[in-house]
């Protein structure tokens, strides 16, 4: 009796901790716009650098519209699921400094001459996955209503947002839906 009660209360432990570790996957994000894990920084950050001699990270701001691909899950050789990536056209930007970092970059599968990529689209939704020294590799997702707008832009009725890219020095391989911006909203 008493083992069958041990037994018992272990299974359940077991599937609380499975029920939280599931919910953790959805619940929303930060929306912080200085780092995606505190509640300390919603003001934002105190000091913006554009550049340096290693990498571009700062805010910019940028008007533009998407463009909607098709993109095969990444290191997959056969059977690959794909997903509708989001490219956004860049029309013009209050930063100097990121169409160098296009420049610098092209080639790279998530960035084009005046264009970035920022996630795959579900549902309507943007997700997304950056990585960045401070943070390592996180997930992102854009609330709902601005990925609708975001979607939604045309080359004719554009939009304006807010991108911010957290320093990054290292570089390897990336996800399927990965972005080089780290924060996207609105200005």
């Amino acid at each position: 009796m008493i083992l069958k009660r041990i037994i018992s209360a272990i299974i359940t432990l077991f599937v609380v901790a499975a029920a939280f570790y599931i919910a953790s996957f959805y619940a929303p994000r930060c929306e912080c716009p200085e780092c995606p894990v505190c509640e300390e920084c919603k003001d934002g950050p105190t000091e913006i650098t554009k550049y340096d001699e290693e990498d571009y990270y700062g805010t910019a701001i940028i008007t533009g519209y998407p463009e909607l691909m098709e993109r095969q899950e990444a290191w997959c050789d056969e059977d690959c699921d794909t997903y509708i990536y989001v490219g956004f056209n860049i029309l013009e930007t209050d930063d100097e400094y990121l169409f160098g970092l296009l420049t610098e970059n092209s080639g790279n599968a998530f960035i084009g001459d005046k264009s970035i990529g920022l996630g795959c689209a579900f549902d309507g939704i943007i997700k997304y996955e950056n990585d960045s020294d401070e943070f390592g590799m996180m997930e992102y997702e854009v609330p709902a209503e601005l990925s609708a707008d975001i979607l939604n832009a045309t080359e004719k009725n554009p939009i304006t947002i807010e991108v911010e890219k957290y320093k990054y020095t290292g570089g390897r391989g990336a996800p399927t839906c990965y972005s080089h911006i780290s924060q996207i909203r609105l200005p």
